[in-house]
């Protein structure tokens, strides 16, 4: 809602705001307290008609849930943070928080569930606003919570796969604690480095991660690329989808002496 245009941008005219003055006039009270039942959908579906409307998905995660993870950033400089949004079926979409928002310093749940909020784009994303916590009732274990492909695979064998001559990893999936920090920004966004025992391995993922230093992971590595970066140099696992990756917990690793 507004009032006439705002052409202040020539090149991108926009709806103007109410004057104040005006809203007497503009503005009628009418009843409150009536509900607004959300449309049931999957991210898939979701389209120009669904735009400005309360909509539920069920069977969703935040694919970088974790004990440090809040919904935005508060502070002295608080920052709106886009949180990616995964269903089962590896569909994704941004879930929008405002760095002024009331529960913006909360850690978001790191399980699966039923996620309300309004739909809306922003240029080419497809976004979603919650309302508040209670939009999220996340309480089910998170896909593939045990489930992630196949069985467990040390990072030495994993490693040993590679210099046995493989090219692509074995199916299953690697678990370990992350020992990278993206928070001070001293690697790359789109890597973690995972330690399991006493081997470690960089898993490069699609987009940024944010998965914070000391969290348990597991991550399914399922006939991903192998890749010895600027070789002889870094082993890692490429394009690894952001939603291969499930929290467990919190972790911790002993440094060795040397």
């Amino acid at each position: 809602m507004g009032y006439g245009v705002d052409r202040s941008d020539p090149t991108r005219p926009e709806l103007g705001r109410i004057p104040s003055a005006l809203l007497p006039e503009l503005l009628v009270k009418g009843v409150v307290g009536l509900e607004v039942k959300p449309r049931v959908k999957k991210i898939s579906e979701l389209g120009q008609g669904d735009i400005n409307t309360l909509i539920q998905l069920a069977d969703v995660q935040f694919s970088d849930a974790g004990p440090n993870v809040t919904y935005a950033i508060t502070g002295a400089n608080p920052q709106t943070i886009n949180q990616k949004l995964a269903d089962c079926a590896g569909q994704t979409i941004l879930v929008r928080n405002s760095g002024y928002a009331d529960f913006a310093g909360e850690v978001m749940p790191d399980k699966n569930g039923t996620l309300t909020a309004v739909y809306s784009v922003f240029r080419a994303d497809k976004q979603l606003f919650i309302r508040d916590t209670k939009d999220v009732a996340f309480t089910k274990e998170r896909c593939g919570g045990g489930g992630i492909g196949g069985s467990r695979i040390a990072v030495t064998d994993l490693r040993k796969a590679f210099e046995g001559g493989a090219t692509n990893a074995p199916d299953g999936f690697v678990q370990g604690v992350v020992i990278s920090d993206h928070v001070n920004k001293n690697t790359d966004s789109k890597n973690i480095v995972l330690q399991d025992g006493d081997a470690g391995i960089v898993l490069r993922f699609k987009s940024a991660i944010t998965i914070p230093l000391g969290t348990e992971i597991k991550v399914s590595v399922n006939g991903l690329k192998f890749e010895d970066y600027k070789a002889p140099g870094v082993l890692q696992v490429l394009d690894i989808p952001n939603t291969n990756a499930s929290v467990i917990g919190n972790g911790s690793i002993v440094p060795k002496v040397m």
